[in-house]
């Protein structure tokens, strides 16, 4: 594969993009995007920057956030919730799940 079509394959992933950045460089990028792209239609900036705090909350959710996607770890989560997680109601830290991670883990896969 030639420069260029590495460079062209590097620009269109989507996820699983690993920055090699603290969580905390990484909220604060996402954010400052998010201020930058302004107001959307069906969602105001507060809104996007509640989630983006929201999901720095929790595992699952700084993954997300650094890596746009899911890889097998956290796709294999995912599917053990149906299992486990529904029953228990936590996390693998021992925590109460978030509205936001039953959301993820209910409704959106």
């Amino acid at each position: 594969m030639n420069q260029q079509s590495q460079e062209f394959n590097k620009q269109r992933i989507l996820s699983h993009e690993n920055l090699n950045e603290t969580i905390e460089t990484t909220i604060e990028r996402v954010k400052q995007r998010i201020i930058e792209t302004g107001y959307k239609p069906y969602v105001t900036v507060a809104r996007q920057l509640e989630l983006v705090d929201e999901l720095a909350d929790f595992p699952l959710g700084k993954f997300i956030l650094q890596n746009r996607g899911l890889n097998g770890y956290w796709t294999d989560y995912v599917m053990k919730y149906q299992y486990q997680g529904r029953v228990t109601g936590i996390d693998t830290e021992g925590r109460s799940l978030t509205k936001l991670q039953k959301f993820l883990l209910d409704k959106n896969p």
